[in-house]
């Protein structure tokens, strides 16, 4: 029989819970750029920046729970680099270079 230690969990649901709160303001962060054409670009790729570090935090907190837990971080991962180099080609062909910040 397999017992849940709910103290476990709710210290696991504090510590997920604080890091959705960083991306949650990363994400408010993005939804309040102004659009601009000529500083899309490079606005852009500034955010997403900010938001592979934050998912990288998140992905940290995945361990102690085998294979499955390093295959699920793994996967989280790799998402969050297709989309930020997705983001950084899209954000490139709009206006800015991601690579000339300054």
């Amino acid at each position: 029989m397999t017992y849940l230690d709910s103290d476990g969990v709710e210290s696991l649901a504090g510590v997920w819970g604080r890091a959705a709160e960083g991306l949650r303001a990363q994400g408010d962060k993005v939804r309040s750029c102004e659009l601009r054409a000529e500083t899309f670009g490079s606005h852009y790729a500034d955010q997403m920046a900010d938001i592979g570090p934050a998912v990288e935090r998140l992905a940290g907190l995945m361990t102690g729970d085998g294979a499955r837990c390093d295959d699920y971080r793994d996967k989280l991962r790799m998402t969050s680099i297709a989309f930020i180099g997705t983001d950084d080609r899209t954000a490139a062909g709009l206006g800015g270079d991601p690579s000339r910040q300054g």
